[in-house]
């Protein structure tokens, strides 16, 4: 079972401090070789589970959304990463808020495929929308990962992570897509993502409260051991409370603007007491 008490404290991290954690940058260098290359998978879909699954890992270390449903819904969105213009691989409608998102670099006007209700039938038509823009694939993807818990904090509860049909069946009822079979296309996309890692030996995190990954060195060191390379920069306070789940504390003492504040407390309190 996972941490509750890490957990907890990593949904105030998200409640309290998105902005903060929005600007947490991560790059990823290095490649991925299977010990053994699964032969029912095209070199197109192995190129995208290489190149996403760092991306999905740390991701699913800062946020607890699960690599599989990460991977499945961005292979789907994105077919399997041929369509991801401006970096878009969930097909993410651009808003306002992402004024305040640096990973959003502006919206582009995209044709679209939607649905609407006529006469009790869901009617397929296509029209144009605004579409968010992402500095890069690490943009896109901790944007996303924000986003569901922004819009859909139903989605990471228990119920809901139990199983994969209840947590596209949740984000369904959200409202994530009008597409009335979206539900069965994310859960055929998120299961062959789910074979595929099982043949690659690829670990699926934090799905249906199993596998608990919420420490970004451990997200970073299993990485390494894959071949992958990766940089993680942001402020401390984020940096700090994602790496110690299990404390309270949003700041580290090696800080030198902490420990200059901290000495001039203590020197203060020292004066106080003479």
């Amino acid at each position: 079972m996972i941490d509750q008490s890490a957990q907890t404290i990593e949904r105030e991290l998200l409640k309290n401090e998105p902005q903060q954690l929005q600007s947490v940058k991560v790059s990823v260098s290095g490649n991925f070789l299977p010990s053994t290359m699964p032969s029912d998978i095209s070199q197109e879909k192995f190129n995208f589970i290489a190149n996403f699954y760092p991306y999905a890992v740390m991701a699913s270390a800062m946020t607890g959304l699960p690599v599989s449903f990460i991977m499945g819904q961005a292979a789907h969105e994105s077919g399997w990463g041929k369509h991801a213009p401006g970096h878009n691989y969930f097909g993410m409608k651009w808003a306002p808020i992402d004024k305040e998102n640096p990973n959003v670099t502006g919206s582009m006007l995209l044709r679209t495929l939607e649905y609407k209700t006529v006469d009790g039938k869901k009617v397929p038509y296509h029209t144009l929308a605004k579409f968010a823009k992402f500095n890069n694939e690490w943009g896109c993807v901790i944007s996303y990962a924000l986003y569901l818990h922004r819009k859909y904090p139903d989605i990471f509860t228990k119920d809901a992570t139990s199983s994969l049909e209840s947590f596209a069946e949740y984000l369904k009822k959200g409202g994530y897509a009008t597409d009335p079979e979206y539900v069965h296309r994310i859960i055929a996309s998120t299961r062959e993502i789910q074979e595929y890692l099982k043949k690659m030996h690829l670990k699926d995190f934090n799905f249906g409260y199993q596998n608990p990954l919420v420490d970004i060195n451990d997200a970073t060191n299993y990485l390494s051991q894959l071949g992958y390379t990766v940089n993680v920069d942001g402020p401390s306070s984020v940096l700090y409370k994602l790496s110690n789940p299990s404390t309270t504390n949003t700041v580290t003492n090696t800080d030198p603007f902490i420990q200059t504040a901290q000495e001039l407390i203590t020197n203060t309190e020292k004066l106080c007491e003479t």
